[in-house]
């Protein structure tokens, strides 16, 4: 299904392409750049340190994981009555979601009230951060992002992620209470760099999550498109990987385990090697589609990148959704926008979204006490 009448598509033109060559960064912006990184990092050790605890095989499968589970036996009779609520598309989106661990539809599909004021909200921002990407001071970066001054004169992005359809969708794959992360907005450069989300890796918010994503312009296979594994694809790397939330550049994998990750199993000569199920089967989803395609994703879950843009540049929001009482909260919030900006923003939403977006406040004690990680993309 095309976009409804409510939002229009932009030129193909509409998203100005990066000129070639770029000035060099003066010293003062390389040592700017080196010092930010550096403080980042500095201020993320805690956060790293409690990572590396809470993944402990002993603490996560004796102590965490059974927690878990018991929280979302305690939470099924919930999730029952909110299945009911849902109605047949929705119900499809969950359905996917659990098989799949992904499902793409597109915004006229999904018909939300404020469609219309996200796409041009969404528009605006697109092209501020096209002509920043012409500037030399961003020479060195593979993705721009919109920053909270940004998000705040745009209100309706934050609110249209923050719609209780969206909320109840999300809630009945995580079979728990949800937590609404707010958004962030990625402008990819097509320079082909395979770096930071560009490679294969999962979200560590909680033992699982959703984004939901947005392109503002039309995406083919050499415009950066969303990939996810496939459940069996997923499961091979998960059981074949020394750190849970390890990461890959796409020519590891393929140097890895060539057997299993490979762009064309028809040609393989050693195909009689592989099991049945592998021939032929493709072992990623490429997320290609129009402007307004939509893209519920685990990306706890499930591996997933960003493929590196060759052609041309892509533009796209992903809201982020969780448990309110995530597994590892200081990698959470990873919106720029900060509390009280949140806050403000949720004074016009339903009780309902107001609870869920304003999550933080409900967080044990304890988990408060770890600073959030600080490392960018």
């Amino acid at each position: 299904m095309g976009m409804n009448s409510q939002i229009s598509e932009p030129a193909t033109d509409a998203i100005p392409q990066i000129p070639q060559p770029l000035p060099p960064l003066s010293w003062q912006e390389k040592a700017g750049l080196v010092g930010d990184a550096l403080r980042q990092r500095g201020l993320s050790i805690p956060s790293e340190l409690a990572m590396a605890a809470s993944s402990h095989p002993w603490i996560a499968q004796k102590m965490l994981y059974p927690r878990y589970q018991k929280r979302l036996i305690a939470y099924q009779s919930q999730i029952r009555q909110i299945e009911s609520d849902l109605n047949t598309a929705d119900t499809q989106i969950v359905a996917s979601l659990r098989q799949n661990g992904i499902c793409v539809t597109n915004l006229a599909e999904l018909d939300l009230p404020l469609n219309k004021e996200f796409w041009q909200s969404g528009q605006a921002i697109a092209a501020e951060l096209a002509l920043l990407a012409k500037m030399p001071k961003y020479a060195t970066k593979h993705t721009l992002t919109g920053d909270a001054s940004q998000l705040m004169r745009y209100p309706a992005l934050f609110w249209w992620g923050a719609q209780e359809r969206l909320l109840k969708i999300v809630e009945a794959y995580l079979e728990l209470p949800v937590a609404y992360d707010a958004l962030s907005f990625y402008y990819s450069l097509a320079d082909g760099r395979d770096a930071g989300p560009r490679k294969w890796h999962r979200d560590r918010e909680d033992w699982r999550m959703i984004k939901i994503g947005i392109y503002l312009n039309d995406v083919d296979e050499l415009g950066g498109p969303f990939e996810c594994m496939t459940p069996s694809a997923n499961h091979f790397l998960r059981e074949q990987v020394d750190y849970p939330f390890q990461v890959f550049k796409e020519s590891e994998l393929l140097s890895r385990w060539p057997e299993r990750f490979s762009h064309e199993f028809n040609n393989r000569e050693n195909h009689d090697q592989a099991s049945k199920s592998q021939i032929n089967q493709p072992w990623r989803t490429s997320c290609t589609g129009k402007a307004g395609t939509v893209i519920f994703v685990d990306t706890a879950s499930y591996y997933h990148r960003g493929k590196p843009p060759i052609m041309q540049d892509r533009a796209a929001i992903f809201f982020g959704y969780f448990a309110q009482r995530p597994q590892r909260p200081f990698f959470c919030e990873r919106s720029p926008l900060s509390r009280n900006q949140i806050k403000a923003l949720s004074q016009n939403l339903s009780p309902l979204s107001q609870k869920v977006a304003l999550w933080p406040n409900n967080l044990h004690p304890l988990a408060k006490l770890c600073p959030k990680n600080r490392l960018k993309v």
